[in-house]
């Protein structure tokens, strides 16, 4: 009779299985209203409406980054009382489409939920709906919040990117960037729950370069820990700071001439969380060329110029990584012609 010996076996784990990790901005995204960092005031206002037994359509706006998906979640699983099939969530930038709104939206309304409960529809990124949707979404809300059986929560970024038809049937609220000592707390809980070692000066460093931002934070503490050097110094975070990588760009454009790798640089800074998006590198070229440390002011001026363009462009509709290659091309054009006396 033969016996057979049932071993357990481990699967040693390569390097590349050690390192990968889910971002730490899922890590640490608050699940309720207590957890979010900064902005209480709003916070707390936002608590007492979504509290009430009537609770109105919302709308929050505020630069990215500061919580305005997190709370519309939060909202959300608090509206629908944990039941899923009664949210639905849609990106106004690819979803914001009559097409989606007769197929998708309406159904979701009129269809009665298994419990009776309330429904609820988040639209993320609702200023990049066409002015052709929006007054269609209007009369949407109409139909299905008078009963209170639907409440509608509308992110953006801009709030005069929404017809005032639709803002004046929400409740207003507006995140701003938070405060230092709110950022510290959020460091301090990362440093900890992550085991980091921050030199003092690391730390002033991170919040110049969080700029308010707590997703900027958390995101740039997961860039520096994965370099593997400890502890983390004000050298680390500066090789690793928006000001090195937008450098690294304009080298390309300016001195190289590259305009792909240019491109291909500021792609590949975006998908790994360096850069927020095309906005926010039209910014920092902003506040580059608009410092006093720039001599040319006829260079400076059309630079300014273009930047305004590109993120009016934008705001109108326009494909943001379209317009930020547009820019480079701008400032390439212009490198050129200053040099040949043009």
């Amino acid at each position: 009779m033969s016996t057979t010996t049932s071993k357990t076996v481990k699967k040693t784990k390569t390097k590349k299985e050690k390192t990968r990790e889910s971002p730490w901005t899922e890590q640490f995204r608050p699940r309720t209203t207590k957890q979010i960092v900064g902005n209480q005031d709003v916070v707390r206002d936002i608590d007492e409406q979504t509290s009430q037994l009537s609770v109105p359509n919302i709308c929050i706006s505020g630069i990215q980054g500061v919580g305005k998906t997190t709370i519309s979640n939060i909202i959300a699983w608090r509206l629908a009382e944990g039941q899923v099939e009664n949210i639905l969530i849609i990106n106004g930038s690819e979803q914001g489409t009559m097409d989606y709104l007769r197929k998708k939206i309406i159904p979701f309304c009129d269809k009665t939920s298994l419990d009776s409960g309330r429904k609820v529809v988040v639209i993320e990124e609702a200023d990049n709906m066409s002015t052709k949707v929006q007054p269609a979404l209007r009369k949407v809300m109409e139909k299905y919040t008078v009963n209170g059986n639907v409440v509608f929560v509308l992110n953006c970024n801009y709030l005069n990117k929404i017809i005032p038809p639709l803002l004046s049937r929400c409740a207003k609220f507006k995140f701003g960037r938070v405060a230092d000592k709110d950022m510290i707390k959020l460091l301090k809980r990362v440093q900890k729950v992550k085991k980091l070692t921050i030199e003092e000066g690391a730390i002033e460093k991170i919040l110049k370069e969080a700029k308010g931002i707590p997703r900027d934070l958390i995101t740039l503490l997961q860039m520096v820990s994965l370099s593997g050097k400890r502890p983390i110094t004000t050298d680390l975070v500066q090789k690793h700071s928006l000001d090195v990588i937008v450098e690294e760009i304009m080298k390309e454009i300016l001195k190289k001439k590259n305009l792909k790798a240019a491109l291909d640089l500021t792609i590949k800074n975006m998908n790994e969380g360096r850069i927020i998006d095309e906005r926010s590198m039209i910014e920092e070229i902003f506040n580059r060329y608009s410092s006093n440390g720039i001599k040319n002011e006829l260079f400076r001026g059309f630079i300014i110029k273009y930047c305004a363009e590109a993120d009016a462009n934008i705001s109108g509709g326009s494909i943001p990584l379209i317009q930020l290659g547009g820019l480079y091309s701008n400032i390439l054009i212009l490198k050129i012609q200053s040099e040949s006396g043009k």
